[in-house]
């Protein structure tokens, strides 16, 4: 689910979406991460 971006690293927003989403088991919140990446997302073309 998690997104390569042009350096081939995956984007740690994809991951907290992904985290935020119950998909994987986070250590940490990521909702205000998400919060910026669903922000980036819709933003995108």
């Amino acid at each position: 689910m998690a997104d390569m971006d042009r350096n081939g690293v995956v984007d740690m927003t994809d991951i907290a979406l992904y985290a935020n989403s119950g998909g994987v088991t986070s250590t940490r919140d990521a909702r205000p991460v998400a919060r910026e990446g669903r922000r980036r997302l819709e933003k995108a073309p």
